[in-house]
């Protein structure tokens, strides 16, 4: 389940692949140093999200990339799916999955 999350978001499910997502939130704007090109947020989970995601299924580097898919859950609730009720805007997935890797 986590994979196919993050393949939607490299690879374009819907309307709004990596190309046309959160373009808002980027890493120059969490880190005070800049990047050479424009990485978004969007992609960095997609990528955390597949690669993390077959990585654990075949089990290398699970401690390590559930720590990081534990703060990829955080953070895309903390920012994408903040809302008084997580469950009109697909929060409680992200929820979900963070307390999954924890």
């Amino acid at each position: 389940m986590f994979m196919t999350h993050g393949c939607a978001k490299l690879f374009g499910e819907g309307p709004q692949p990596v190309m046309g997502g959160m373009t808002a939130i980027n890493i120059a704007d969490l880190v005070s140093w800049p990047l050479p090109m424009e990485v978004n947020a969007l992609f960095i989970a997609g990528v955390v999200e597949f690669f993390g995601g077959l990585l654990i299924l075949i089990g290398l580097w699970t401690h390590l990339l559930a720590l990081l898919a534990t703060f990829i859950m955080l953070m895309a609730h903390l920012t994408a799916h903040i809302a008084w009720f997580p469950t009109l805007n697909n929060g409680e997935l992200a929820a979900e999955y963070f307390v999954t890797f924890c």
